[in-house]
C-alpha cells in the first residue's frame, strides 16, 4: 500500500510527513508543486488545485492507495473515555488496518478527534471520510471527481456509497489538524467564497436527495463575518439507497 501526501504552500512545515513513523514514511510521496522542495517529493505535472491532484492520483496509480493532507496528527482513545497522541505503533497498527479493511471496501478512512472519544465500536461504517482516505483504486475505477475545484472528497463518497459500496471509518487512531481547518496552505491559497458556494450547489445539484445546503458564519478566517455555504449530508441514507439500486 502506498501513501501520498498533497502539499501546496507549507515547506517546512509537513505535519503529516513528521507524524508518521519510518516505516510509513518510506511507502509514502509528497506530491507538490515543483517550485517547492520536500522528502520523497513528486512534482506535480502541472499547476493543480486540490480536486485535479485527487483525480490525477486516482487516474494515474493502481492497487491500495492512502492520499492525506499535510496537516495531520493522530491521536488513539487512552481506555477511560480520553484521547492520547498516538505511538508509531498505534499509527502503524491503524494504516495496517486500512491496508486490511480495503479488501472489503473501496473507500476507509479515520474517524476525526472531534467525538472520537463517544465512537461505540472500532469500525463504523458508511459515514463522511474526508481528509485521509484509503482507496482500492482497482474497485473504484473509473471514476471523476473533480467537477470543482474543491469537494473531490465529497463526491468520491457520494458516488461510491450511491453505487452501493460500503465504506469504512477506523476509530481506533484518529486524525486532527495541526493549526486548526483553513490554516494557510493548501485549498486556504486559492479556495474563495465564490468557488466554495459553487461547489457546495454543485454537489446538492448532483446528489439532490441526500445532500442539504446550509450557510454558517466562522470565525477562523473564513472570509470574515460572510456567510459561507456548507452542507449536510445523509451518508447512511445514500448508500441504502445505492444498495438497493444495485439489488
Amino acid at each position: 500500500m502506498k501513501l501520498m501526501i498533497m502539499t501546496r504552500g507549507r515547506e517546512g512545515r509537513q505535519h503529516t510527513w513528521n507524524n508518521l513513523p519510518p516505516s510509513l514514511q518510506a511507502k509514502t510521496t509528497i506530491f507538490a508543486p515543483p517550485t517547492e522542495r520536500h522528502p520523497n517529493m513528486l512534482p506535480e505535472p502541472h499547476p493543480m488545485d486540490c480536486s485535479e491532484k485527487i483525480q490525477w492520483m486516482i487516474d494515474n496509480h493502481e492497487g491500495k492507495f492512502v492520499m492525506l493532507d499535510d496537516d495531520l496528527r493522530f491521536c488513539a482513545p487512552s481506555g477511560d473515555g480520553k484521547l492520547m497522541n498516538a505511538t508509531p505503533e498505534q499509527i502503524e497498527a491503524g494504516f495496517a488496518m486500512i491496508e486490511q479493511l480495503l479488501d472489503e471496501h473501496p473507500l476507509v478512512g479515520l474517524h476525526p478527534r472531534a467525538h472520537g472519544n463517544t465512537c461505540k465500536s472500532p469500525i463504523e461504517y458508511n459515514g463522511r471520510i474526508t481528509h485521509l482516505y484509503g482507496m482500492n483504486l482497482d474497485t473504484i475505477k473509473p471514476i471523476k471527481v473533480d467537477y470543482f475545484p474543491i469537494l473531490a472528497d465529497m463526491y468520491l463518497n457520494l458516488t461510491l456509497l450511491t453505487k452501493g459500496h460500503s465504506t469504512a471509518v477506523i476509530c481506533t487512531l484518529l486524525f486532527d489538524w495541526v493549526g486548526g481547518s483553513n490554516a494557510p496552505g493548501g485549498c486556504s491559497i486559492h479556495r474563495t467564497w465564490e468557488q466554495q458556494k459553487e461547489a457546495v450547489l454543485g454537489l446538492k445539484e448532483s446528489f439532490p436527495e441526500f445532500v442539504t445546503v446550509k450557510q454558517k458564519v466562522t470565525k477562523n478566517g473564513w472570509w470574515g463575518d460572510k456567510p459561507r455555504f456548507d452542507f449536510i449530508i445523509q451518508w447512511k441514507k445514500a448508500y441504502e439507497y445505492g444498495k438497493n439500486r444495485t439489488v
